[in-house]
């Protein structure tokens, strides 16, 4: 499927830590690694969606490069800013937003933004503390009523 996708012009896609029980990263490198590099764009993403991981960016992050077998993310995302996680998103002892820039400057990462789920409130308080630092954003619109007042 990937290499028809690629074969008919598509050259994005998306993965993420927990996506197929932690799969998808090593399945989708791999074949995406039969195509030259500059033929499509990566995006992955740290999984805060897991509160037990808000201390272990830097290790996530090395073994995601290692599944996906690249050198860098053209798209990297805090995954899923939501209601409880954005305090822990937003701790300073985790540092997740200083290693994630650091490695944005050491070209390991194009570009970096957010996915959520959470509500307009949520998404506002992120956007104050981080904004400045977010270059796009993927939000998921759920069949939520308030959507249609």
């Amino acid at each position: 499927m990937i290499n028809f996708a690629i074969e008919n012009g598509i050259n994005y896609f998306d993965t993420a830590w927990g996506y197929h029980n932690g799969q998808s990263e090593a399945v989708l490198g791999k074949t995406l690694n039969k195509h030259k590099r500059d033929n499509w764009f990566l995006a992955d993403k740290f999984p805060g969606y897991d509160l037990s991981n808000m201390d272990k960016v830097e290790k996530i992050f090395e073994e995601q490069l290692i599944r996906c077998g690249v050198d860098y993310f053209d798209f990297y995302l805090f995954h899923n800013v939501c209601e409880m996680n954005i305090d822990a998103y937003m701790n300073e002892k985790y540092n997740i937003l200083k290693y994630l820039l650091t490695q944005k400057e050491n070209g390991r990462i194009r570009h970096l933004g957010f996915s959520s789920h959470g509500s307009i409130e949520v998404i506002k308080r992120f956007l104050d503390a981080y904004g400045n630092n977010m270059e796009f954003c993927q939000i998921q619109i759920n069949n939520d009523e308030r959507l249609y007042e």
